[in-house]
């Protein structure tokens, strides 16, 4: 008795894990998806590396260009005879300076370019777009998923049908994007790309679908399990244990009228 009271006690446990897991697994999730769609708000809009490059290109940028507006106005002055030729001359040396900064200019702003390049991610100019794309298809799939499982356990026909819809249609539509964020870039045709994008997210749902209803057909045979054995531990054991022998034949009309009224 006391290692079958064990064990009972050891299932009881491992159930009790299972459900604890996945009550964990189904609030990650969620927690997850609603992050992801705040998450770009507080993302900045470049790294420090693009920042830095940024920076450096722009000061050199505007040396450059304040150098060369000094040029222009001198070269002018001159030719107005505003000023003198050793003046000119010794003013137009600073061309030499001019086209240094103008190589670095060049440099900085390939180096930019190629920080810029470091930073995209699945064809997107950066993690904060990359988020703000992802987010709204993320939920549009999760409430569609939810609302698929709620069609299961709806016994209203119509109702049924109608989440059932909602479902496919929001899926269908958020499946599609999820796809396209992370293959942004067509190189075939217009037709072929979105035929691909629209048949990739159908599979994606049947899948889904196949698995979400296969774990509600788990979730009814434990209830019908835990159903038959309380039934069994009402009818029979509870019976030959504690109810006296004067009393059984009431006890059993008695818990036989219950189980018809709830059915």
């Amino acid at each position: 008795m006391q290692d079958q009271s064990e064990k009972k006690i050891q299932k009881t446990q491992t159930l009790t894990i299972k459900q604890y897991l996945s009550i964990i697994f189904v609030v990650t999730f969620i927690l997850i998806t609603f992050i992801t769609a705040f998450l770009q708000v507080f993302l900045e809009k470049d790294n420090k590396a693009v920042i830095n490059a940024r920076n450096a290109h722009i000061t050199v940028k505007k040396e450059r260009n304040r150098l060369r507006n000094n040029l222009y106005r001198i070269v002018d002055n001159y030719q107005r005879g505003q000023i003198s030729d050793n003046l000119f001359i010794s003013q137009i040396k600073k061309a030499q300076l001019y086209q240094s900064l103008e190589d670095d200019s060049a440099e900085l702003y390939n180096i930019l370019i190629k920080e810029k390049e470091k930073q995209r991610i699945f064809g997107f100019r950066n993690l904060k777009i990359f988020f703000s794309n992802l987010a709204m298809p993320l939920v549009t799939v999760l409430l569609s998923f939810t609302l698929l499982f709620l069609s299961y356990k709806e016994e209203d026909l119509f109702l049924k049908r109608i989440l059932f819809f909602l479902s496919f249609f929001g899926s269908i539509s958020g499946l599609f994007y999820l796809v396209w964020i992370f293959y942004p870039e067509k190189d075939i045709s217009n037709r072929v790309y979105f035929a691909m994008f629209f048949l990739v997210s159908i599979l994606s749902f049947i899948l889904i679908r196949f698995y979400i209803k296969y774990s509600y057909s788990l979730i009814q045979l434990k209830s019908k399990i835990f159903i038959q054995k309380l039934l069994y531990y009402i009818i029979k054991e509870i019976k030959d244990k504690y109810i006296k022998k004067e009393d059984k034949k009431e006890y059993v009309q008695d818990y036989l009228k219950e189980i018809k009224e709830l059915s």
